[in-house]
């Protein structure tokens, strides 16, 4: 079975924006420490105070590895 994230990022290469959405915020649940699950929802998302957010995690994340 594939993983969340991965579903997720099949869904928004698609175009699936609600699916790969919904996949996404299983991926946060699933592995919340991986930078990858950010930086994609930052991608797809279109608030850009929420991609700031998103992409600032993905950032720490990757400064604790």
């Amino acid at each position: 079975m594939a993983s969340s994230l991965s579903q997720g990022i099949e869904a928004a290469k698609s175009g699936q924006m609600e699916q790969a959405l919904a996949h996404l915020k299983d991926a946060i649940v699933e592995e919340p420490e991986n930078a990858d699950v950010w930086v994609w929802l930052a991608a797809i998302i279109e608030d850009e105070d929420k991609q700031t957010i998103f992409l600032k995690k993905s950032l720490g994340d990757r400064s604790q590895q």
